[in-house]
């Protein structure tokens, strides 16, 4: 035991042992695999292998950080698309006659009311298409502020965290002796508020509870 101590791994507090202590970094890394998967053809997809992430419940446990935002190609590409529908429609509305004009096209016979359709609505369709264009623009805007957040706090995070020791024994964390980190046992929840309120991340604590 002597041996493994001067090596430089500090016992668990819990258990004053240091035979099943590991570097935390070192256990979140064992627990993330890349799997190939063979996917069966459907319909007119044909069989293919798919490599997926594959990560332990301990590994998911032991993240620095918490998962990044994800979506911002696909609410760009709605709010555009909802945008030009809605500028599309306002357009159309603005330039077709009103039935009140008892306007007739070109080359209609001459019945006596207007064959235009009323086209109003468009107006409700293009202002309900703004409202939605500009609630996803905004989502979108949330999300990039939180991205760029959590980039910025990854590094102070990281920092603590790789500091971390974890026993497998006792299924505690702990860190080495210092003034800037707690002492003692950990459960793998406080050490993840400890890690993350580094990075600036401590109010998701709650939204990602360990296992």
């Amino acid at each position: 035991m002597s041996e493994i101590h001067d090596a430089g791994i500090p016992a668990c507090p819990n258990c004053g042992q240091a035979d099943r202590v590991a570097a935390v970094p070192a256990v979140y890394l064992s627990g993330r695999d890349l799997l190939r998967v063979a996917v069966p053809a459907r319909g007119d997809t044909l069989a293919h292998t798919e490599v997926r992430q594959a990560t332990t419940a301990l590994s998911q446990a032991l993240a620095p950080v918490p998962s990044a935002p994800q979506g911002r190609g696909c609410l760009g590409g709605l709010g555009v698309l909802t945008l030009f529908g809605s500028l599309a429609a306002a357009a159309f509305a603005a330039i077709a006659p009103s039935p009140s004009e008892g306007a007739i096209p070109v080359g209609f016979p001459d019945a006596g009311t207007s064959v235009f359709p009323d086209l109003s609505w468009l107006w409700w369709v293009a202002g309900v298409g703004a409202v939605v264009s500009l609630a996803l623009f905004g989502t979108l805007a949330a999300r990039s502020r939180a991205r760029r957040a959590h980039l910025a706090g990854r590094a102070q995070a990281e920092a603590v965290w790789s500091r971390g020791w974890y026993c497998a024994r006792c299924g505690t964390a702990h860190f080495r002796p210092a003034p800037d980190v707690p002492q003692g046992s950990l459960s793998l929840g406080e050490f993840r508020r400890i890690v993350w309120e580094a990075g600036g991340y401590g109010d998701l604590v709650a939204k990602y509870p360990t296992v």
